[in-house]
Order: C-alpha cells, then structure tokens, then sequence
C-alpha cells in the first residue's frame, strides 16, 4: 500500500485552523480512556481491536431509493484531541485505491495529522465494500494469482444488482451520515490518490 508523502496526488481541504466552531464536544483523550464508551452526538463508541481507540459502525441501506434491499455496516475510527476542552475541530482521511482500508492506513494519517492532534480529532471510515466495512467478497478473485479484466468483470457481475451501490457518490453520502450522527459539522478532509477524488465527490 502507498505510503501518503509530498509526492503523492493530493488534495488538503483544511479550513482556517483559527475561527472553527466547536461541533462536537469531548472530554479530553486521557479522560475519555478512563470509561469503557465514549458518547460523540447519538452514537456510542467502544475500544477497538486495533490501535484506535473508539470505533464505531452505522448501519446504511444499500439502495437509498429502496429498490434493491440489503443494508450495509460502515465502520469507522475516532481519534479525540490530546489537550483539554472542547475539539477545534475535526479532521478526515480518504485513502487511495480505490480499495484499500482507510483505517488500516491510520498510521499514515496520525502522523500527517500530528501537528493538530493537540486541539483536533481525528476520523477515519472505510468506504463502503472495503476494509472493515461490509467488503465486497469474491472468493475466486481473492484467490487468483493475477487481477483480470475477466477476473475482475466476473466479481462484478457476481453483485448482480446490487453493483451500482458501492459507488463513491454513495460512499460520500456514508461519510455525511456518519459525521452527522456523531454531530460534527465543518471538518478538514485530506484524500491522498483515489481520495482526492473522494474528496470532490463529498465536497459538492
């Protein structure tokens, strides 16, 4: 997996680091550790099997418009700010591909995000068919030696009609849910490759 570095095809929509309004108030880091949950807007969050420290999912229907049923559980990280008080804000990865694991790349991101980790937290979401996330799973292309346009094609088509629905508009539109029900408004996104463009997908 690509490392994110001065290189790399990116996009930095960060706004003014002063002026931000508090949208979403936290304890600090050291005092949310304390408890085994975390409340961020209507959801709880639980320590994680992983290095982060508060995960969470939410639950989003495949189809929005109903048609093809089935639901999809998206999961995602939160990193609170180290200082005390209120969050000055929050900030966004989207990873490249598109496919890889946004939140396998957390190290990546914390260490680009480190300057701001005192006063910002941090977010991460694995798009919607990859990573922690409901993937998409075919066996046989898991299996092959060598990616395919035949191999590939047939993992489609494996979909059927729920294809359509791992698009990036509908992953964008997963992101705006997840921010919404933690009850963080403006944040800063950074997408790095594929995520640049996930990034003006969300933006609109």
């Amino acid at each position: 997996m690509p490392h994110l570095s001065n290189n790399s095809v990116r996009i930095l929509l960060l706004a003014a680091l002063l002026g931000w309004p508090v949208v979403a108030p936290l304890a600090a880091a050291a005092r949310a550790a304390a408890h085994d949950t975390l409340h961020v807007g209507t959801l709880t969050l639980h320590h994680c099997n992983s290095p982060a420290p508060w995960c969470g999912r939410l639950t989003r229907p495949l189809d929005p418009g109903g048609a093809v049923p089935g639901t999809l559980s998206i999961y995602f990280e939160f990193f609170p700010h180290a200082a005390p008080g209120a969050a000055a804000g929050t900030l966004v990865g989207a990873i490249g591909g598109p496919g890889y694991s946004v939140t396998d790349s957390r190290g990546e991101f914390l260490e680009l995000f480190r300057p701001l980790r005192g006063h910002y937290d941090v977010l991460l979401m694995d798009y919607r068919g990859t990573g922690h996330s409901d993937a998409i799973d075919c066996h046989e292309l898991e299996r092959a030696p060598a990616l395919t346009e035949a191999n590939i094609g047939a993992c489609g088509r494996s979909l059927g009609r729920a294809a359509p629905f791992y698009s990036t508009t509908l992953a964008a539109d997963d992101l705006a849910a997840v921010l919404e029900t933690l009850g963080i408004g403006r944040i800063g996104l950074y997408g790095e490759s594929y995520g640049t463009y996930f990034a003006q997908v969300f933006a609109k």
